[in-house]
């Protein structure tokens, strides 16, 4: 039963309708029989896709029927005109809810409240609203490119709004031609050629030897591009005319506006860091050679929703600062967030353990003492610093690779970024649990006996160092991995199956050596808590006051180790967002 009429076009007439079989409302739409439009409309089973319940042919009347689910709250067309009648500054998500509800009261359909796509869009800005529409639509189209289903006319009338506002997109797979009665410049102008990449206009051109068949996602993305770029600025990104010297001269004049010219943008028009990050993915959509654009819809998808988190954009930009000088010297700056508290740790020991133990040998056996510990160190550390350095050096061929343009995987990189923090914080506690048992083995042999209480001073010296070794240099370390060289190994990259669970390792440990750090102050004042009860030899006052240094500097030290840890939430939180799945068949969030 047909019941109302609601819309048409060059091509088609749509009707609201029951299905009286299965007693629902459908939208029927009415067009010129194309015998060779794809059966797989009806397969398309997508959030952001009207649904194609059935399809007849009626051969003695030359019709085609398509059976499409009913969606209420009209084209994303009158959302674009509302907004083009009120100032870029007072374009928000109420407007676009204001306009849908006004569409829907005038159709007499019942308005929903507190929908979760209505509270994303309820205090967004227009720049959001736009990035989040444009994700769902790239979303679509990178479900129907999966099937083998190209639109070939996006365009705001073939977008529609549910009730709730979710974006749908209509109308797949329509055919054109310059052949087809009816089909002049002038009634394409105000649709489908406005939207169309160069490719597309140029297969429409008789005179060019593009073939429709060449067409593939990349041309319905820069659609959607010049869609959602109308969407933001008001205006379309080419001032397209209709020449009167006819179709082929109009073709090839918008081919031409598209391949030379930049998008333009409204007279009035906002300037916030938001708008401009849109503007850039837009603009990169609607490159002139479709190599430069985006691959597929979800790489689209994701971009736009990058622009709602302005640190992950922050961490995958390629600006230059302060962090392109640290991607040139990989190697070095992991090192000095290593040695620097190495150092301190081995200040602290050599001092402690200098007025504890070797102030009380004789001056042969002091000098016996140091010279073995030198030895030691010149072999010992020295090996830290050649391993550290090996297992970073396909880090630093990436980095290099990627400044310099190169073509290279950079699967082995990332997964040495990964575990940089964890070499970093084994190797060091290993270092220190090596020189645990040199050194006293060295006593052994210059003294002939080690003490108990000589050994108690060397186990607790190295316990505190040991902590101090293994907390800071895996902070330090894993906040360059997240801050600068994740990102830059991330950017442009399909994320890897192992990245999620990869960052969230990086939070968790990050968690444990930030306890690590702030057990070194606290076990401090144990000690000199503990040497207030007991008036015992080995309790000095050299011993309190390294104590004492020892938990000033570790409350300190922790402070900065806290902020480090901060630094590495925030920085894993964004990286998150650049790596989550887009999953085609699933809405935009």
């Amino acid at each position: 039963d047909l019941l109302i009429k609601l819309g048409s076009g060059a091509f088609a007439t749509v009707f609201l309708a029951r299905q009286r079989s299965l007693q629902r409302l459908v939208a029927l739409k009415v067009a010129a029989n194309q015998a060779d439009e794809p059966q797989t409309l009806a397969q398309l089973d997508h959030p952001h896709i009207v649904r194609v319940f059935d399809e007849r042919i009626l051969p003695e009347r030359g019709l085609h029927l398509l059976y499409m689910q009913y969606v209420a709250g009209g084209t994303l067309q009158e959302v674009i005109r509302g907004a083009q009648e009120v100032e870029p500054e007072q374009r928000s998500g109420r407007l676009f809810l204001d306009v849908l509800a006004a569409g829907l009261s005038r159709r007499g359909e019942i308005v929903p409240h507190d929908t979760a796509f209505q509270r994303q869009l309820r205090h967004a800005g227009w720049a959001e609203v736009v990035c989040r529409v444009g994700a769902g639509l790239a979303e679509a189209l990178a479900y129907a490119n999966a099937k083998d289903v190209l639109h070939r006319d996006v365009k705001p009338a073939n977008v529609l709004l549910a009730a709730d506002g979710t974006p749908k997109l209509a109308d797949f797979n329509v055919s054109y031609s310059a052949e087809v009665v009816g089909a002049t410049a002038d009634a394409y102008f105000g649709g489908s050629l406005a939207y169309m990449s160069p490719e597309q206009l140029q297969a429409c051109n008789p005179q060019h030897s593009q073939a429709a068949a060449d067409l593939d996602g990349r041309s319905d993305l820069y659609s959607l591009s010049i869609l959602l770029w109308e969407m933001l600025e008001g205006v379309r990104p080419f001032q397209d005319e209709v020449l009167p010297a006819g179709w082929t001269a109009t073709v090839e004049a918008m081919t031409s506006s598209r391949l030379e010219e930049q998008p333009r943008l409204a007279e009035k028009t906002a300037s916030d860091a938001l708008t401009e990050h849109v503007r850039e993915v837009l603009t990169r959509g609607m490159a002139p050679n479709k190599q430069d654009r985006f691959s597929d819809g979800l790489k689209m998808a994701r971009a736009l929703l990058m622009c709602l988190h302005p640190h992950t954009l922050y961490l995958l930009s390629p600006r230059p600062d302060w962090r392109s000088v640290l991607r040139r010297f990989p190697l070095f700056s992991v090192l000095l967030a290593i040695v620097i508290p190495q150092s301190v740790a081995a200040i602290f020991n050599a001092f402690y353990n200098y007025h504890e133990i070797i102030a009380q040998l004789s001056q042969q056996h002091q000098d016996s003492f140091f010279g073995a510990v030198n030895l030691v160190n010149a072999v010992v550390f020295p090996c830290g610093m050649i391993i550290l350095l090996l297992f970073g050096l396909p880090l630093h061929s990436a980095l290099a690779d990627l400044r310099g343009g190169k073509p290279t995987s950079v699967a082995k990189a990332k997964r040495r970024a990964f575990g940089y923090g964890d070499m970093a914080s084994g190797l060091g506690i290993t270092l220190w649990l090596v020189a645990g048992l040199a050194f006293p083995i060295v006593l052994q042999v210059i003294e002939g006996g080690v003490s108990l209480q000589v050994f108690g001073h060397f186990c607790v010296s190295m316990l505190l160092c040991g902590l101090i070794g293994s907390a800071y240099p895996f902070l330090g370390t894993t906040f360059l991995m997240t801050r600068v060289f994740l990102p830059t190994l991330m950017r442009g990259e399909e994320p890897a199956e192992t990245d999620i669970g990869d960052l969230h390792r990086l939070r968790w440990w990050a968690g444990a050596h930030l306890l690590v750090a702030g057990a070194v102050p606290m076990f401090g004042l144990a000690l000199i808590i503990a040497s207030s009860l007991f008036e015992q030899s080995s309790f000095d006052f050299m011993f309190r006051v390294s104590l004492l240094f020892l938990s000033i500097a570790g409350f300190a030290g922790f402070a900065g180790a806290f902020t480090l840890h901060r630094l590495i939430q925030t920085d894993v939180d964004a990286l998150l967002v650049a790596v989550q799945p887009l999953e085609s068949g699933e809405p935009a969030r």
